[in-house]
């Protein structure tokens, strides 16, 4: 989503697990991957009940193909020669940005309390020393300031290692559109200027600048430029790299765009993301609109014809997750609209090593 947090390792500083416990994942060696994925769906079973579950073809894709820009790192913990815990490490690929992210730190739930997880992190903490890393940091799921309690959060663990909550990011606004299958509103503004087109998970070679120069303006601050440049060939790859990821990890997107009739262009795109095993859920991915085309409601038009467009391929579809900013208003309405419900928070935690 992703989707990344530190599951609820209920672990204590201390004894437990000796440092020569902790190895790195091998991510050809198949029946470790096997054992590995056994622990995080049975951990996610414990943590996480009302979330899909995990599906094995992602995280093994995940463990040979990491995000691109990052370089991964992986380790589990061993007690009687089986993985109890598992640290999954992002490493910047640009020593222009030299936070080393920890992606996940997850303990079995028969094996929690036993110091794994203060292990685990104490191995995060050198590994991102080793890489250059000035900062180490995490995302947590917090539940709503106003809101139920979602039982006990990660939050303490998280503050009795070092961490603390960043100050300069903003907490992420996570949001479910649940079953029945989506229902959008009756009433959509008249768009004559504009066409929609759809596509699977590979973009459409004519439309990867135009996509480019979207990704360009999430950028902070680069929206406020009404023109944003052309992209370059390291843009372009970038769009390429990810949809190999996106394929080693056997995932499928169901995507749509807003074409300006006058011009041609792209100039609003959005995305769900499926995994291979769980065909009822997906993850709503990059929802954005070109600055000189806001206001016209494209936004709503898009993630309603994307959410149809996905529902004639996957008629399972009942559940939708999204992230955004707080700050974000206008995509707050829409999935207001849309029927999305606020469920909990992504906060990002941090600590200078």
């Amino acid at each position: 989503m992703t989707d990344a947090l530190i599951n609820r390792a209920r672990s204590v500083p201390g004894g437990g697990l000796r440092p020569d416990g902790i190895t790195a994942v091998d991510p050809l060696d198949e029946a470790l991957i096997a054992q590995v994925n056994t622990l995080v769906a049975e951990a996610a079973a414990v943590d996480q009940p009302d979330a899909p579950p995990p599906c094995p073809l992602d995280l093994t894709g995940s463990l040979r193909f990491a995000w691109p820009g990052t370089r991964g790192e992986d380790y589990v913990a061993r007690l009687d020669g089986r993985p109890v815990g598992l640290l999954r490490l992002l490493v910047p690929l640009d020593t222009a940005e030299p936070a080393v992210r920890l992606d996940q730190l997850t303990v079995h739930p028969d094996h929690r309390r036993r110091g794994i997880g203060s292990a685990l992190y104490r191995h995060a903490l050198l590994r991102a020393r080793a890489n250059s890393g000035v900062r180490l940091t995490a995302q947590l799921v917090e539940p709503l300031p106003d809101g139920p309690a979602r039982g006990p959060a990660p939050v303490w663990f998280a503050a009795a290692v070092g961490l603390r909550r960043a100050t300069t990011v903003p907490p992420l606004l996570r949001s479910r559109l649940y079953e029945p299958a989506p229902r959008p509103p009756t009433e959509l503004p008249h768009h004559p200027g504009y066409a929609v087109v759809h596509w699977g998970s590979a973009v459409p070679e004519p439309h990867l600048p135009d996509l480019a120069v979207l990704e360009a303006v999430l950028r902070p601050g680069a929206d406020a430029d009404p023109e944003p440049p052309l992209p370059g060939a390291p843009a372009l790859a970038r769009i390429r790299a990810f949809e190999t990821m996106r394929a080693v990890r056997q995932r499928h997107a169901w995507q749509t765009a807003v074409r300006h009739r006058d011009t041609g262009r792209v100039v609003a795109w959005t995305s769900l993301t499926m995994t291979h095993s769980v065909r009822a859920a997906a993850l709503q991915g990059t929802t954005v609109v070109h600055p000189r085309h806001r206001g016209h409601g494209l936004g709503l038009l898009m993630k309603l014809e994307n959410l149809r467009y996905a529902l004639r391929h996957e008629p399972r579809l009942c559940t939708v997750e999204t992230l955004n900013a707080v700050g974000n208003r206008p995509m707050h309405r829409i999935n207001l609209a849309l029927g999305f419900q606020p469920v909990d928070r992504v906060v990002t935690w941090e600590t200078l090593l």
